[in-house]
């Protein structure tokens, strides 16, 4: 008798039809644990189509407030589009009968949704193999693998259809909480005082746009930013830095946090007093919960799987990037052109700031068409290289100094930064103080802010 290949034997999906039905049958005993069994199983983590179905059934009374017993289960389930089987007082008492222990019941949903998520796993590896063998660009295997295993993480296997009760209540909770706020900052502040309550700060899933003609203070800003949030509220941020080393970066942290004049950090020439400050500093960063990237040339490919990486194991709060123009998309892109490319990279950092729910704040060098006109104030129109850029983003704000252009200006050591598109709030200008010996901006105690319409 010839030997069968264990490969050959057919595999069950994994699934538990009894506990299935146990846990139908213990919600349709003890109504009242419905609340916490839903937290941990949906509709579609049921093997059974039968089960789900009737799942689904017991929910939407709950939701409806209707009572819960075998009989009114019955009537349900022939209002709904159902096997005619399913409507039987047969089929009903089976599910009835069934019902295991009440104090069980989290725990029953909890094993159905573990055996949801092996089967989600199993056809994602089943299709992996079929993307392996169909010849695929490799990084087109690796982005779709990844993007797909990452929301199996995220999700648990929950359903992906909110009720729309639950859009609402969200929706009432995030109007509560700027009511408690007074119309203040409702998302991640900056540290700059006027600049937040211009904009309300960093939202969650918004694309945000940094953008100066070189030498105004990109790279200060958003680690000015980033020095405020993880050693003032204990956030956690990633920086990926395309142009500057991470040591480097980390000594510019290092003049804004201590207020040491960076000049001396950098020659190591400190008296004993910087250098107590300095170290003090030093200790302040290593113990936030920082993480940079410095990879040259990053693609968004490696960016997305590095960014997700960042928040599975860090609960990353913002992702800041230096600079959106050094980056690539991944190897197996077709660009025609460079600004198909930068349409691709900023539509992609749009996505990531949606799939992980943070903001993504990206700089972006100017065109130089800014230097050409009288008044050297950016424009929405001066952003380099594609228009798609100004699409995507949810804010873009520029950085001006009035006193680089001037030497007779009346605005010395003053930056201008003007929120020039803000899709969730206002628009609008403020000044801060450039310390360029700290390479370090300050509130000032009179900044103004005045409507760009005006």
């Amino acid at each position: 008798m010839p030997e069968i290949n264990e490969n050959q034997i057919k595999r069950i999906m994994p699934h538990d039809s009894a506990m299935e039905r146990a846990l139908l049958g213990t919600l349709l005993v003890y109504p009242e644990v419905i609340r916490d069994v839903r937290e941990n199983v949906a509709e579609e983590d049921f093997y059974d189509r039968q089960s789900g179905l009737t799942f689904r059934a017991i929910c939407e009374m709950s939701d409806a407030n209707q009572p819960i017993d075998p009989l009114t289960l019955r009537s349900k389930l022939g209002e709904m589009d159902v096997p005619p089987e399913m409507t039987t007082l047969e089929f009903v008492s089976s599910i009835s009968n069934s019902a295991g222990i009440r104090d069980l019941a989290e725990g029953y949903a909890q094993k159905i949704a573990e055996s949801a998520l092996k089967r989600s796993m199993i056809r994602l590896n089943e299709e992996l193999a079929g993307n392996c063998y169909s010849g695929k660009n490799i990084d087109e295997v690796f982005e779709e693998a990844e993007k797909k295993l990452f929301k199996l993480i995220q999700s648990r296997s929950t359903s992906e259809t909110v009720p729309i009760k639950d859009v609402v209540f969200e929706a009432l909770a995030q109007i509560e909480k700027a009511a408690r706020n007074k119309g203040g900052i409702i998302g991640i502040p900056t540290g700059f005082t006027d600049l937040d309550r211009l904009t309300m700060g960093l939202q969650p899933a918004n694309l945000v746009l940094v953008a100066a003609r070189p030498s105004m203070g990109k790279t200060a800003l958003v680690l000015n930013m980033a020095e405020n949030m993880i050693c003032r509220q204990g956030r956690s941020v990633a920086i990926f830095s395309l142009e500057m080393p991470k040591a480097d970066l980390v000594k510019r942290l290092l003049a804004i946090n201590s207020k040491v004049n960076a000049r001396n950090i950098w020659s190591g020439s400190l008296s004993d007093g910087e250098w107590h400050e300095v170290i003090q500093s030093a200790g302040t960063i290593a113990g936030s919960k920082l993480v940079i990237d410095d990879t040259t040339g990053i693609s968004l490919g490696e960016l997305r799987s590095k960014a997700r990486k960042y928040k599975l194991e860090n609960e990353i709060d913002v992702i800041m990037i230096d600079y959106l123009q050094l980056m690539s998309v991944s190897k197996g892109s077709k660009a025609d052109s460079r600004q198909q490319e930068i349409s691709e990279i900023s539509r992609g950092l749009k996505e990531i700031a949606r799939e992980l729910d943070v903001p993504v704040i990206a700089l972006s060098q100017l065109s130089r068409q800014v230097e050409s006109r009288s008044d050297h104030r950016p424009m929405l129109s001066d952003l380099r290289e594609s228009g798609a850029i100004e699409q995507d983003a949810d804010m873009v704000m520029f950085i001006y100094r009035d006193d680089y252009y001037h030497e007779d200006s009346d605005k010395k050591g003053i930056s201008e930064i003007s929120v020039q598109k803000n899709r969730n709030g206002e628009i609008g200008k403020v000044e801060l103080v450039w310390i360029p010996e700290l390479t370090k901006f300050a509130n000032m105690d009179h900044s103004t802010i005045s409507s760009l319409d005006e």
